[in-house]
């Protein structure tokens, strides 16, 4: 596990079933940590297969000056992981990762390596499955999605889709705008600056999880109320897109704990809009028009 790991994460949260969506191009299955194994599987008649994992690099991508299709690659790296016709995809970490089949009697030049700002999957039609894990369906247990993937400063629209729908890669506030759209809220990818028009203030004494600390430059969401409870503090983790890639820390080992901030919150978690929604895949929600505001990359 990465650095950012916490033991707790490990704990299985019960069983969900796995939400499965597919296209000639893209696969991806959606679970929460501690299910059963994802079991991939190479299509009907194709035997004697090798399965690799696509790991990305982990640098800072930056799409500030960049405009579509001439985005900031991202290199993958494939790892052999098995050499069945099957693979079970463990659950028991969470975060986003890719896998890939190549039949062993086939010449496959991507297991060299390539890069691309789109989904691995588009690169690899019907060879490639995303899967997707995260904690649990609370806000801040979707944006754990995102954890394995890179920062990408201005994550932008790519040929099937945005970015960090797409789960490539996100920066501060795309982070903080996907776990609401994964909640079905059409909340548009805007810099940190253009978040505030869904942001209401949190009155004092009143933190909790899923609440936004907003530093202008830079957004964070609250992972877990662990110092004074209902009051921001260094003690809190929070969970946080920035270079190079997105991580769950105590606020005071940010990177932003000498910075002001405000404490915000979600409109649509205000009153008594807290109830659990049905997830969605966001691929197909508006967009928004990102403005020049944009994340720190410091």
């Amino acid at each position: 596990m990465s650095p950012w790991h916490i033991p707790f994460l490990q704990a299985a949260l019960g069983a969900t079933i796995a939400l499965a969506l597919e296209t000639p191009a893209i696969s991806v299955v959606f679970a929460r940590i501690g299910e059963s194994a994802v079991v991939l599987r190479a299509p009907p008649g194709i035997h004697g297969v090798r399965w690799f994992r696509l790991s990305p690099d982990m640098s800072l991508h930056d799409n500030s000056i960049r405009i579509y299709p001439y985005l900031d690659s991202i290199r993958y790296t494939p790892t052999l992981v098995g050499t069945e016709d099957s693979l079970p995809a463990p659950t028991d970490s969470l975060g986003t990762r890719t896998y890939a089949w190549c039949r062993t009697d086939e010449i496959c030049p991507w297991i060299r390596g390539f890069a691309t700002a789109e989904l691995p999957q588009s690169r690899l039609p019907d060879r490639a499955t995303q899967v997707a894990i995260r904690l649990d369906d609370s806000y801040p247990g979707i944006l754990t999605e995102l954890l394995q993937t890179p920062f990408v400063l201005l994550p932008r629209k790519v040929g099937t889709g945005h970015q960090t729908d797409l789960r490539i890669g996100s920066d501060c506030a795309a982070l903080a705008a996907y776990g609401r759209r994964r909640m079905g809220e059409a909340v548009p990818y805007l810099g940190p600056r253009g978040l505030l028009s869904s942001l209401v203030s949190v009155a004092r004494g009143d933190l909790r999880a899923g609440d936004i600390l907003h530093y202008g430059a830079q957004v964070q969401v609250v992972f877990e109320d662990r110092g004074r409870k209902g009051f921001p503090d260094g003690e809190d983790l929070v969970i946080e897109s920035w270079h190079p890639f997105p991580r769950i820390v105590r606020q005071d080992s940010s990177g932003w704990e000498d910075s002001p901030y405000r404490v915000m919150r979600f409109a649509s978690d205000t009153g008594s809009n807290t109830a659990a929604r049905a997830l969605r895949d966001p691929v197909g929600l508006p967009l928004g028009t990102r403005r020049p505001a944009r994340c720190d990359p410091k």
